[in-house]
């Protein structure tokens, strides 16, 4: 089955998003390799990187890194993940914090949003420029009232 055709188009309008990353610390240089394609991050780890999906199918995807409209989806998904990872004994491994992204079309960011259920995304952009344009940082397992 074919996947969607790839809809990347620039950032028009401010827009906040969120990505799961490895540390709650604005100044440490982990935050810049969250910001890193997951194929360029495999590449930087050492680490195979196999495309999946619409991945496989459309090599630029390869080249963006996911993000979500609003941290609740991420939230339930992070609890899935975490999960599976403590009954096979693992870690956690896309992260255990959400960094909220305040995006400025300036920026030069391209952004494909395909109106998905869960609010993924998928952007491009330089990584410094993300990390600058980080807000807050919270942990990413639901807060307990």
């Amino acid at each position: 089955m074919a996947s969607v055709p790839l809809d990347r188009r620039p950032l028009v309008e401010p827009r906040t998003v969120y990505r799961f990353v490895h540390t709650a610390d604005h100044e440490s240089p982990e935050l810049r390799n969250d910001f890193l394609s997951d194929k360029a991050r495999a590449e930087l780890l050492g680490e195979e990187y196999v495309p999946v999906g619409r991945e496989a199918e459309i090599p630029e995807l390869q080249e963006s890194m996911s993000v979500f409209g609003s941290p609740e989806p991420m939230r339930e998904r992070w609890a899935r993940i975490s999960r599976r990872a403590a009954e096979k004994g693992e870690p956690v491994k896309i992260g255990d914090f959400i960094a909220e992204v305040n995006l400025e079309p300036e920026q030069g960011f391209l952004v494909e949003d395909l109106g998905a259920e869960d609010q993924h995304l998928s952007l491009w952009g330089d990584p410094d420029q993300l990390v600058g344009a980080v807000g807050s940082i919270a942990r990413a397992a639901a807060k307990r009232g």
